[in-house]
């Protein structure tokens, strides 16, 4: 029987920032999550001031900057016919404008979920006490009166691994098996955007050399679709 202060059941960003932060207080925990590794898509792109200043204050926000896209070409979102179409409207989000910016000693960040997962996860390895174990899936627990009891599976072996922990903190997304077994529901379709990768020719930035864009938003007869645009490896996702 595994016996563990905190599991986290995720490891997404918000998983592998609750294994940092946990170390950094000396709590123990375990970090489990069912693929073999971080996010191979650009997912989530940007990165808010408070939690820039969460990274700040556990001296990661630097690492975060680096892997993200430069500042000076950050904080536009363009609107097209098509993807290759006329342009209707581009804008600095609100978050991004100087009265936002004024509230906080940070600035928001660029950086895709596929480039922040690995720097989130070097600083959680090395931190201590936490654990991180990839190709492992939460796939049954029961509360119980002072803790969580429940199994592990290993994905690869098919192992299964009895544990119990005083917490179980859920950071599985939105299909999360521990938020639809404790009946948490949400609002609207689960199936809202189903994502493709492609590679497109190398080629000058598609919105102008002004904005390095990290994504492109499309609205045709259907309902508006939004594409990633990774502009080191010149590639794009699309629903």
């Amino acid at each position: 029987m595994l016996d563990i202060p905190v599991l986290i059941s995720g490891g997404g960003p918000v998983g592998l920032t609750a294994s940092l932060l946990l170390s950094r207080h000396g709590v123990r925990s375990l970090l489990v999550e069912r693929h073999p590794g971080t996010a191979l898509t650009p997912k989530a792109r940007g990165i808010n001031a408070r939690t820039m200043e969460v990274f700040r204050q556990y001296g990661i926000d630097a690492a975060i900057r680096d892997a993200g896209l430069a500042e000076g070409g950050t904080g536009l979102i363009v609107w097209t016919e098509t993807l290759a179409g006329k342009e209707i409207e581009r804008r600095v989000p609100g978050r991004a404008t100087a009265k936002s910016m004024a509230a906080t000693p940070v600035k928001n960040c660029l950086c895709a979920q596929d480039d922040l997962e690995p720097v989130i996860r070097r600083f959680a390895e090395s931190a201590g006490p936490g654990m991180l174990r990839f190709n492992t899936e939460l796939t049954s627990f029961s509360q119980k009166t002072g803790g969580v009891t429940g199994t592990l599976t290993d994905r690869t072996t098919g192992q299964e691994t009895p544990f119990t922990a005083r917490y179980l903190i859920a950071a599985e997304g939105a299909q999360s098996r521990v938020r639809r077994q404790l009946a948490v529901n949400m609002v609207g379709s689960r199936e809202c955007l189903r994502q493709r990768q492609y590679s497109v020719p190398r080629r000058p930035h598609p919105v102008g050399p002004a904005s390095a864009c990290r994504a492109l938003f499309c609205r045709a007869r259907r309902p508006p679709c939004h594409v990633p645009y990774d502009q080191r490896h010149r590639s794009l996702g699309a629903s």
